[in-house]
């Protein structure tokens, strides 16, 4: 299941394919730092700052960067190489709530945003 927190947004430079290292802040929002628990696995959304490309994945939070692991769904159907300046947040995934039988209802009575 994953860790899941309000308003956790930041910026992060050239992430490639690979990790990605939050950077910069996003106003009104929380860092990965002060918003999720190092160890944490969270589901992630990555966009362009230029519309077009993003991905949804699952990810390890290290206190530092996110490792990405199992993707959910992406702008190109496989792993996005991003170049230049992208936006990270906390999201839940599509697939996790689409296996729920009752949807947010029941996971919110659950007290998490995992797969029950």
């Amino acid at each position: 299941m994953s860790f899941v927190a309000d308003r956790v947004s930041q910026t992060a430079a050239n992430p490639g394919s690979g990790a990605v290292t939050p950077s910069g802040s996003v106003s009104g929002y929380q860092t990965f730092a002060s918003g999720v628990t190092t160890g944490a696995v969270v589901t992630i959304a990555i966009e362009s700052t230029t519309p077009g490309d993003w991905e949804v994945c699952d990810a390890t939070w290290n206190g530092t960067t996110l490792t990405r692991g199992e993707i959910s769904g992406s702008s190109t159907g496989s792993r996005v190489t991003f170049t230049g300046t992208v936006n990270v947040f906390l999201t839940p995934s599509a697939r996790a709530l689409k296996n729920t039988r009752s949807g947010t209802a029941r996971l919110l009575a659950a007290g998490n945003f995992g797969v029950i």
